[in-house]
């Protein structure tokens, strides 16, 4: 393996069967173009050791996901409601948003970020969680949404009369 540096990396030493060698794994490299190349070490001395030629290969980033989720899952105006995105890595940040305006940006702990408001007004809206790896190197950002409706406050109406019983013509307050 030969990265952007340039530097040669070895990877594994593998063996020869049947007149073919095979590698099977993942190693850390990180995004971007590299060379791959072979070297055969004979072990007798009836062959030469030698190269492969230079093979360009691009590695891209490990995926990630993030889910999202609201509690309630519908609300009334001004109640207040919980969203939180669950990661498939343990760190980085997850910016909540309504649409395209950011409600706020949050730090991701043990695979969780979560966001409180009561501020969203009534309607439908569509929240996006936005999921920033800390490994940003390897690791490519996901997103994820969620239609959530705050409904019309409930109004409550008390009607008390004073006095409870009046007579014809008296004043009611």
């Amino acid at each position: 393996y030969s990265g952007a540096d340039q530097t040669d990396v070895r990877i594994a030493e593998v063996g020869v069967t049947n007149g073919k060698a095979r590698y099977s794994g993942s190693p850390n490299w990180p995004e971007g173009s590299c060379t791959l190349r072979a070297k055969f070490v004979s072990e007798d001395s009836s062959f030469s050791d030698a190269y492969s030629e230079p093979k360009p290969y691009k590695v891209g980033m490990a995926g990630t996901t993030v889910s999202l989720s609201g509690s309630p899952v519908s609300s009334h105006y001004g109640e207040e409601v919980t969203f939180t995105a669950l990661t498939s890595l343990p760190s980085g940040t997850v910016a909540f948003r309504n649409g395209n305006d950011l409600l706020a940006t949050e730090a991701v702990a043990s695979h969780e970020a979560a966001f409180k408001t009561s501020a969203l007004p009534v309607g439908t809206h569509i929240i996006h969680a936005d999921y920033q790896p800390a490994d940003g190197t390897n690791y490519s950002p996901s997103s994820n949404r969620l239609e959530f409706e705050v409904k019309q406050a409930v109004t409550a109406l008390t009607l008390t009369a004073s006095p409870a019983a009046v007579g014809i013509g008296e004043e009611v307050i």
